[in-house]
């Protein structure tokens, strides 16, 4: 199915649910269902801008970033295209300056953390904002943020060559251990 025909068959389907919550009075509903959908598309984004921000913070260099259905590329300038590949929907990709082994090393495994962390601190503020408020969507923010940080760092290999950021940090972590006993 091109993209072009699934553009259609979604705006079909949204205006099929717009038209029906005019007839059924489903706004509050609908409301609900897209807060829902917006907090865990930010537990992605929140995710990957945190790789970002330690990335530029350690002076890498952007590549590109994929935060769901959208690539944002940089070639001599930024351009952003439409995310084609069904497999990868969140990456940040920059390139490391090297330094010394040591160094380095300290410095990809805090920009590995860096993407779950910030999970980890929005989770911690939306809990504090529940035990405030008592809104029931801030624990729908913590679960989707403590997910999205946890899934991120459990040590898999993903489809192809991509490993999760769990299992790059510990490859880079006992690789240093098996350094550290050989000398």
């Amino acid at each position: 199915m091109n993209s072009h025909l699934k553009f259609y068959l979604l705006k079909g389907i949204l205006f099929f649910i717009l038209v029906a919550s005019m007839i059924f009075d489903w706004w509050s509903y609908l409301l609900i269902l897209f807060s829902i959908f917006l907090i865990m598309y930010s537990a992605l984004l929140t995710h990957e801008i945190g790789h970002m921000i330690a990335g530029f913070f350690l002076k890498y260099k952007f590549q590109y970033l994929i935060i769901g259905p959208l690539i944002i590329i940089n070639k001599e300038k930024i351009t952003i295209h439409f995310n084609s590949n069904k497999s990868i929907w969140g990456q940040c990709a920059m390139s490391p300056t090297f330094k010394d082994y040591e160094t380095s090393r300290k410095e990809y495994m805090f920009y590995l953390a860096a993407g779950s962390g910030s999970n980890a601190v929005i989770f911690l503020l939306a809990v504090i904002m529940y035990f405030i408020t008592g809104h029931l969507l801030w624990i729908v923010l913590a679960i989707s943020h403590l997910f999205m940080g946890g899934v991120a760092f459990i040590p898999v290999k993903a489809e192809g060559v991509f490993y999760t950021d769990g299992l790059s940090f510990l490859n880079i972590l006992s690789c240093s251990l098996s350094l550290s006993k050989e000398n």
